[in-house]
């Protein structure tokens, strides 16, 4: 499997496919190590295997913004990992498996020039894992300017999570719900006058064909469609988005947040759109896969990592919160995607099955008036 922020709303009208589960091997829980040494949790040190790419080891200045990007070692993820560490952030990248994990932190190296580049374990479909990844990354003393929560999975078969949600609102919804409450206080306190911390989520065009089922989020008992779980779950990307930027602008609080659509991006999951033949052949003759992705209109996946480089850096996004983009524009989602009174009840549903209640209580909204819903 191959985890990337491939989106395919676009598509949609146009194809009806059957498509395997593809995502969680560039996900991940985590050690991190610096200078040789462990991190140390409640006084003891970690000494499982994993942690911090070997490539990498080198502190940061403390001037240096840091970002983390969730599935970071490949399509998407990479591509915006490679372009914040050549702009000058320094870079944490979250997956699964740190074999991979490690080769991509040398990829992103060489390509950028910067050594500010390190790998963490982290497992969007467990929660414990997020817990773990939190916890060390909080222990390390590392700042966090800005989150992007990048990962996701695609039409999945049915299935579910370690903590027993339906894998694709799990994985691109709830574990990145899980993982922003946890490091909202990191990101609050390493904002500044004139640099407001930064949340980014990639969702999809496929938000447009969600539903939020509250009935039965994790088809329990419902007829199971992978292209609907996977719109619903990009619904809940946008809706989350949408009610971190209302709760943060109307509490005064300095964390902004916007998600975006990337496109219909050539990566590990757009090659099993293609026909096999095709996806089969392509790479082994020269010239040709640029020229028959162009023609598909997909991306590359620089160019659909533009728009996340944008929302997590730009001097140009400072303050802008609540927004959905596309190409680096402000594009209007559907209804749907902007609803506060959605958002709200998404908001308490999630951090009930998240258990996160405590984690944001900085964000309750002390009064449901109808212009903070409004808002």
């Amino acid at each position: 499997m191959a985890v990337s922020a491939t989106c395919v709303g676009s598509l949609l009208p146009r194809i009806s496919l059957s498509i395997p589960c593809r995502g969680l091997d560039e996900l991940g829980s985590l050690q991190l190590v610096f200078g040789g040494k462990s991190a140390v949790k409640g006084g003891r040190s970690k000494s499982r295997t994993g942690g911090l790419c070997r490539a990498a080891q080198s502190s940061s200045p403390s001037s240096q913004r840091h970002v983390i990007i969730t599935g970071g070692n490949t399509g998407i993820g990479k591509a915006t990992a490679t372009e914040l560490a050549r702009l000058g952030m320094s870079v944490t990248i979250a997956c699964r498996n740190l074999e991979k994990g490690e080769q991509a932190v040398a990829d992103i190296i060489r390509a950028s020039n910067s050594s500010s580049v390190r790998v963490m374990e982290l497992d969007l479909a467990s929660f414990a894992s997020i817990r773990q990844f939190a916890a060390e990354y909080l222990d390390s003393g590392l700042p966090l300017n800005s989150l992007v929560n990048n990962a996701g999975v695609m039409a999945c078969p049915l299935q579910y999570t370690v903590d027993g949600y339906e894998y694709q609102l799990g994985v691109n919804h709830l574990g990145h719900f899980l993982l922003t409450a946890l490091l909202l206080d990191k990101l609050v306190t390493c904002a500044s006058p004139g640099a407001q911390s930064r949340v980014v989520v990639l969702a999809s065009a496929a938000e447009r064909i969600g539903n939020i089922d509250f009935a039965d989020l994790n088809y329990k008992t419902r007829k199971y469609n992978e292209w609907q779980a996977y719109g619903q779950s990009k619904l809940a990307n946008c809706l989350f988005s949408h009610e971190l930027a209302r709760r943060c602008k109307s509490l005064n609080i300095p964390v902004t947040s916007n998600c975006m659509h990337p496109g219909v991006v050539d990566t590990e999951l757009a090659r099993y759109i293609l026909p096999q033949s095709m996806s089969k052949n392509l790479p082994s003759i020269p010239g040709l896969r640029p020229v028959v992705t162009k023609l598909l209109g997909l991306k590359t996946p620089e160019e659909g990592a533009s728009t996340a480089v944008y929302l997590a850096n730009a001097y140009e996004m400072e303050g802008k919160t609540g927004g959905y983009y596309e190409s680096s524009r402000k594009v209007n989602p559907s209804a749907r995607a902007v609803n506060s009174k959605l958002s709200y009840s998404l908001w308490a549903v999630s951090e009930d099955l998240t258990g996160t209640t405590e984690d944001l209580e900085p964000l309750r909204l002390s009064v449901r008036t109808e212009s903070l819903l409004n808002a």
